[in-house]
Formats: C-alpha cells, sequence, structure tokens
C-alpha cells in the first residue's frame, strides 16, 4: 500500500471555553470556534477511517512532500496513521 502525507484544512468547529473573573467570584461559560490545519501520514483507507472514526469535515486538502522524517514516525509507530497538528 502507497503511504502518503495530505495536508488538511478542516472545517471550523465550536469548542466550549470558560474563564474565571475575580472580580465576581464565577466562571462565565462561552462557545469559540477553532479550525485547525492537520496532517496525515498513512495510507488512503486509514485517512478514510480517521475521518469517519472522528466526524470531522474536511474544507481543503493538498498533498504534501513524504519527508524521510514521516515515513520514520509512521514505522516507528507500527505502521499506523501519523497525525501532526500544525
Amino acid at each position: 500500500m502507497d503511504i502518503v502525507a495530505e495536508r488538511h484544512w478542516l472545517k471550523s468547529s465550536l469548542v466550549a471555553s470558560s474563564i474565571y473573573c475575580d472580580e465576581m467570584n464565577k466562571y462565565y461559560s462561552d462557545f469559540k470556534n477553532v479550525c485547525q490545519d492537520i496532517i496525515l501520514i498513512g495510507t488512503k483507507e486509514q485517512t478514510y477511517d480517521f475521518f469517519v472514526k472522528t466526524g470531522h469535515q474536511i474544507k481543503d486538502t493538498w498533498k504534501t512532500e513524504m519527508k524521510e522524517e514521516y515515513l520514520k514516525m509512521y514505522k516507528n509507530n507500527n505502521n499506523q496513521l501519523i497525525i501532526i497538528n500544525l
């Protein structure tokens, strides 16, 4: 199987966030938008399974240069998918 490195720009999602106010002595909660770029190193099947299991939605995808460092990380991880947060 071919090992590929792909960079994915994920659609933004809402994440719960809270801050503590010393003056009022209480927490305030809200949501914030989080947008994330990741690089996935693995087979096409592993990449597909990752998106099915996590429910992440892709905004854009492009191929990335397969570096020797990425291949070593993949091999050291027992040929399991590698996720690099950017």
